[in-house]
């Protein structure tokens, strides 16, 4: 009598805990909906467990959907597009601005010496050579940043494939409890 006792307060206790399971799963899932949480309480579970849903792709074909379509991807993409901008405008920026100047008009009072005043236009060109700097260390620092984020872009992409197989293993091994 004892034992047929504890197993019936074994089984109220894990009732009582798969119904507070059941409510914060509901919760979670008003979360999600953004429903009020006073809602949460009145979510019902329908329909059958059933998959008939025709199984995913085939890993290969996920993997290529993943790395195509992922906006972390994306940005590391953008990032190697930004990094190689950085090294043309630091190969750029070794030749400075060369400057032309032009003066129109220029009057010359040489009244003071007794002489007769001039007028004269002015035209120069200002080329700085780039001798001692010509921006080496900027260059090496943006080509470096280049293969560095073409390296981090790698290892994402080895991550997104990684993440592509377990989330296959985790629905096959899903599927497959369902079937059961």
């Amino acid at each position: 009598m004892n034992r047929v006792e504890i197993q019936r307060e074994s089984a109220a206790i894990a009732l009582r805990g798969a119904e507070e399971s059941l409510q914060g799963a509901n919760r979670a899932l008003a979360l999600l909906l953004d429903i009020a949480p006073e809602q949460a309480e009145g979510l019902a579970i329908r329909g059958s467990l059933a998959d008939r849903t025709p199984p995913p792709p085939p890993s290969a074909e996920l993997a290529s959907i993943a790395l195509r379509a992922r906006p972390d991807l994306a940005a590391y993409r953008l990032g190697v597009s930004r990094a190689n901008a950085d090294v043309r405008l630091a190969k750029a920026e070794r030749f400075q601005d060369v400057y032309v100047l032009y003066q129109p008009y220029t009057f010359q009072d040489n009244s003071p010496f007794n002489s007769k005043s001039a007028t004269s236009w002015a035209l120069g060109v200002t080329v700085p050579l780039p001798v001692f700097n010509r921006n080496q260390g900027n260059i090496e620092r943006a080509k470096v940043n280049v293969s560095q984020t073409q390296l981090e872009l790698v290892a994402r992409e080895r991550l997104v494939v990684a993440e592509v197989r377990q989330a296959e293993r985790d629905y096959a091994l899903t599927r497959e409890a369902v079937e059961r």
